[in-house]
C-alpha cells in the first residue's frame, strides 16, 4: 500500500519523520509547493547541511524529557541548525531543548517564533507519533 508523503496526513508525517531522522531524502514532495517551501525554510534542501543522526546528537541538542529522538542538520555557512524532534511514544510530550550556543528558534512548518531562554527552546510540545521541525539561527 502506498502512503502519500505529506506534512498534513498523519501516516505521511510518519514517513517524513523517518526520512528526516535517517537522512534518506524526501521523494514525492516536489509537486507540493507548500511542502517544498517548508523544506527550504528548514534548510533540508541545502547540500552543505551536515547530518548529525539522533544517536550522535546529544551534544548538539538535548531534550529535558526522555524518549524523544533528535536528528540535526548543521549548516555552518548559513549559520543555521535544523532540528527534527520526533516523539515515537504513545503520549504527547512537552520538553525543553538545550542547544549549545542558543539563538532564535523558529518552527519551520508554521514560521512561528519559539520561546527561548539562553540556550534553551522552552516548553516545546511534540504530539505522540509525530515530529517538530525547528530552525535555530
Amino acid at each position: 500500500m502506498n502512503i502519500p508523503v505529506s506534512f498534513t496526513e498523519h501516516r505521511g508525517r510518519t514517513v517524513l519523520a523517518l526520512a528526516f531522522l535517517h537522512d534518506n531524502g524526501v521523494f514525492g514532495l516536489d509537486g507540493d509547493k507548500t511542502a517544498m517551501e517548508i523544506l527550504g525554510r528548514a534548510g533540508l534542501l541545502a547540500e552543505s547541511a551536515k547530518w548529525i543522526p539522533y544517536w550522535r546528537s546529544e551534544q548538539t541538542a538535548h531534550a529535558s524529557q526522555p524518549g524523544l529522538l533528535i536528528t540535526a542538520y548543521q549548516n555552518a555557512a548559513a549559520k543555521r541548525l535544523t532540528l527534527v524532534v520526533v516523539n515515537p511514544g504513545a503520549a504527547d510530550l512537552q520538553t525543553d531543548i538545550t542547544v549549545p550556543g542558543g539563538g532564535k528558534a523558529v518552527d519551520a512548518e508554521t514560521s512561528a517564533v519559539l520561546v527561548t531562554k539562553g540556550n534553551q527552546i522552552q516548553q516545546l510540545a511534540v504530539k505522540h507519533h509525530d515530529f517538530r521541525l525547528l530552525v535555530v539561527e
